[in-house]
């Protein structure tokens, strides 16, 4: 019985990385560390397209990476986002996290070009983005939600989730985890890394129930596959040691209870972790059509 995916592409303070099986690392680039968010979209020629935020180290803005079906980078362009830790084909534009700023770019990939579409009202505060967005996930054409990581730690306030309009309107807001990354909604259960707790956290919206699963690590990087979760695992540590912390991978079956852990032999903090070659419902409901490994450079 095969519960982990044929193929997942993993993004770290590190590098890009193809996982097979849930085991065996192929190194993708290494050269425009950190990596962070990872999308796609089907062009209207029918190719895919995959998105990497990429440079994302600090400053005013990142490096978008396009790569095709085989994972061969065949652009890249800068945009003006601080920090870019999370990316989604929404509505035919790329939405790029400007994480150190509050925002939300739209980003028309043809021309590079970007327009403002979602500030939190944050501010900056010592030094550092309030609300720090981390994750965006949609729903469908008209639902777009966004996870604020908040800087639990340093401001003692839980992390914030809020469900957008097609024309982003705030339509709800919900208080919930603990610098928390990703979100992910399947019926009425919400899911989400609560990285602090070290845990996957469901809530049911119904019901209001909350289900915590321990994980052991700091959690970070969400896949739901055809049979499964995948959620990203590093071991605790102050940003200038992140490089050197432990990369695992936890799987989980559909209830969600936990299956199996993974150290994979990679290091550095894991910020993405996304099924290739069959749909990821964390992401969206088309899958990015990925090759093998024989199609790598």
């Amino acid at each position: 019985m095969r519960l982990w995916p044929r193929y997942l592409l993993l993004s770290n303070c590190e590098g890009l990385y193809l996982v097979e099986d849930g085991r065996d690392v192929v190194v993708v680039e290494q050269a425009r560390k950190p990596y962070y968010g990872i999308s796609w979209r089907r062009t209207p020629e029918g190719a895919h397209r995959l998105y990497v935020a990429a440079r994302c180290g600090g400053g005013t803005t990142s490096t978008i990476l396009e790569f095709d079906e085989g994972l061969r980078c065949l652009r890249e362009f800068d945009v003006p986002a601080a920090c870019a830790h999370q990316a989604l084909w929404w509505r035919d534009r790329l939405l790029v996290t400007s994480t150190e700023s509050n925002q939300v770019l739209s980003v028309d990939v043809e021309t590079g070009q970007s327009v403002e579409v979602f500030h939190t009202g944050g501010k900056i505060e010592a030094g550092i983005a309030s609300d720090h967005i981390n994750s965006l996930w949609a729903a469908s054409e008209d639902s777009l939600y966004v996870l604020e990581h908040r800087q639990s730690a340093k401001f003692d306030r839980p992390s914030r989730i809020r469900r957008l309009t097609s024309d982003y309107r705030m339509e709800l807001e919900l208080s919930l985890g603990d610098a928390a990354h990703n979100i992910y909604v399947e019926g009425p259960r919400w899911f989400l890394c609560d990285s602090l707790d070290q845990s996957l956290r469901i809530l049911d919206w119904e019901s209001q129930a909350m289900t915590r699963i321990p994980l052991g690590a700091f959690t970070r990087g969400l896949s739901r596959t055809t049979e499964g979760f995948v959620v990203g695992l590093t071991d605790e540590a102050p940003r200038g040691r992140r490089a050197s912390s432990a990369t695992a991978l936890a799987l989980l079956d559909e209830s969600p209870t936990f299956v199996d852990r993974r150290e994979l032999a990679i290091t550095g903090g894991v910020h993405g972790v996304r099924a290739l070659g069959e749909v990821d419902r964390a992401h969206s409901v088309e899958a990015f059509p990925y090759l093998g490994r024989k199609a790598l450079p």
